[in-house]
């Protein structure tokens, strides 16, 4: 998700460690009607072996359902996201499947999938607001307000 998270994560280490200290707003039941295009979303890899260990990625929702994605690439046909789905893509547009894995990779991405939406990120020597989309950063307000303790998530 560099250069918006992870901004310090280079290509060696991208995959397997994170530099930076999330908030998230959970959302035990995540839906077209609380997550936008825009938001950067926590969700369960649709990747992950079923019953196996969960894996958490952390990606932006670039299109929801009903919009329709087109490409540049006369080889591949544009096409609808389909009901219940999103389409979340990493934030560094360097970076091409196979080295970074997002909806290009697995296709659109389940709602129920989505965990959370990222509000908050803490580094080393630096923090703040994740820029989500208007609708969520306006919803999530009261959320950092109430549940945003900068000293916890430089501790942890």
């Amino acid at each position: 998700m560099a250069p918006t998270l992870n901004s310090k994560a280079t290509k060696s280490n991208s995959g397997d460690s994170a530099v930076d200290r999330l908030l998230m707003r959970c959302m035990p039941r995540a839906s077209l009607r609380s997550i936008f295009s825009g938001d950067v979303v926590a969700f369960n890899s649709p990747l992950a072996p079923a019953g196996g260990q969960e894996n958490i990625m952390v990606r932006r929702v670039a299109a929801v359902e009903g919009d329709e994605l087109i490409t540049d690439d006369p080889a591949d046909a544009s096409f609808t996201i389909p009901e219940g789905r999103c389409w979340v893509l990493a934030d560094n547009e360097e970076l091409k499947p196979p080295d970074v894995i997002d909806s290009r990779t697995f296709g659109p991405l389940p709602v129920e999938n989505i965990v959370g939406r990222i509000v908050y990120y803490v580094r080393q020597n630096d923090h703040g607001v994740v820029e989500n989309s208007k609708t969520a950063m306006a919803a999530d307000a009261a959320v950092l307000e109430a549940e945003l303790d900068l000293e916890k998530l430089r501790e942890s």
